[in-house]
């Protein structure tokens, strides 16, 4: 942690009466803002067996691989949607991942096909991992075959997957592990999709695929600190308070802006007047925010350099907060880790509080990753907190 600079002065710390400290602690606690309970998205008859037909039936668009499914926009099985698949306990004339009694999927029956699954409405924003097993059909032993993965029709990241592993026979389909990662916004609802992306009749066998989802935390789930000694401020407020703004692509150099929130104006608005009751000459909060370079390794490094001078917005209870200028537009740069470094004060200069209520600093980067054309997205804001804790939001293009 950075020293103090030179230029605040202590001050001494009045008493806390034990009624004052049980109304500010009760005041804090009823500021707590629970997170929302949120529905995971899920994937059903990943292994395929819910097709208990002999042999290897094909499948033609638009119909689904699940004899019996129900029929409706939000189905929750597999349907094909372009072209015809093969399934059953040996479509690609290989034995399946799970054995010659298990089932598992062709993606090319008498050409190229695909299938898709919705995935449900997603209640909070979330980021999913996609797991498969993958292999070829007999007669491309020689060769390779190659399928494609989308979710909402845009190409995932990775989006192309390749078999070419030697040894594929009838009996032994080489079979290797695939995976993928994506991210779905609060209240979008999902499809996932797999394709062939080879021609003919013998293409990728596709089983066994899962899929896990983990919500991204974002700013509905800000926990007040409860430390009555302590004023509203702490790493969360500033990471939920944090608001990107681009120089242009997603790639481009960008600034982030502090925007309170009506609720940290509330909170701050009794503290003021909380501790006014102790001392009358507390009627201001100050706040020291500074950008520090923190290198573009792995996790932030404690090396800093300073990117921009210090901007010190003060408050005194009336109105809105100001909202400072900063930081310069275009002073920081993607995959960069940057510290932002805050620390508050009364009276624009009294150092009043402990050095934890006083020092609160988080680690950002914007990680940039390639996509398609005409895709959504492309990059992620990492914030990372004191405790190691990764929070990540999406960015638009």
């Amino acid at each position: 942690m950075h020293k103090q600079t030179s230029d605040r002065r202590d001050t001494s710390r009045p008493s806390l009466i034990p009624g004052v400290l049980a109304l500010v602690v009760a005041l804090v606690i009823g500021l707590i803002v629970p997170a929302p309970a949120a529905a995971q998205l899920q994937l059903l008859n990943g292994n395929f067996e819910n097709n208990p037909l002999p042999g290897s039936p094909i499948v033609t668009a638009l119909n689904y691989v699940d004899p019996g499914s129900p029929t409706g926009p939000l189905h929750n099985t597999w349907k094909v949607t372009h072209g015809d698949i093969n399934v059953g306990t040996g479509p690609a004339a290989t034995t399946c991942q799970a054995g010659p009694a298990s089932h598992c999927v062709d993606l090319n029956g008498n050409g190229p096909g695909r299938i898709e699954q919705f995935l449900g409405r997603a209640l909070a924003d979330q980021t999913c991992t996609v797991t498969f097993w993958m292999s070829r059909h007999a007669q491309l032993a020689s060769g390779s075959a190659t399928l494609r993965t989308f979710v909402n029709n845009a190409p995932t990241s990775p989006g192309t997957f390749v078999h070419n592993l030697p040894g594929v026979t009838t009996t032994n389909g080489q079979w290797e592990q695939k995976s993928f990662t994506f991210s779905v916004a609060a209240g979008s609802s999902d499809t996932l999709a797999l394709e062939s992306a080879v021609s003919g009749a013998a293409g990728p066998q596709v089983d066994n695929v899962a899929m896990k989802c983990v919500d991204v935390v974002h700013q509905d789930t800000t926990v007040v600190t409860t430390d009555p000694c302590c004023p509203p401020w702490n790493a969360t407020d500033l990471a939920n308070q944090m608001v990107y703004v681009g120089t242009g692509g997603i790639g481009s150099n960008y600034t982030l802006h502090w925007t309170p929130s009506a609720t940290q104006n509330a909170q701050l608005t009794a503290y003021i007047a909380y501790l006014h009751t102790l001392n009358s000459a507390f009627n201001t909060i100050s706040i020291d925010f500074k950008l520090l370079d923190a290198g573009n390794g792995a996790l932030p490094s404690t090396t800093t350099t300073s990117v921009s001078g210090t901007s010190t917005p003060s408050w005194n209870g009336s109105g809105p907060m100001p909202v400072p200028s900063f930081f310069n537009a275009g002073a920081m740069h993607t995959n960069e880790w940057y510290t932002i470094q805050t620390r508050i004060y009364l009276n624009g200069g009294l150092h009043y509080f402990s050095d934890k209520c006083t020092n609160v600093e988080i680690s950002v980067r914007i990680q940039v990753q390639g996509m398609a054309p005409n895709t959504p997205g492309g990059g992620v804001l990492q914030i990372r907190m004191a405790n190691g804790q990764i929070i990540e939001r999406k960015l638009q293009r």
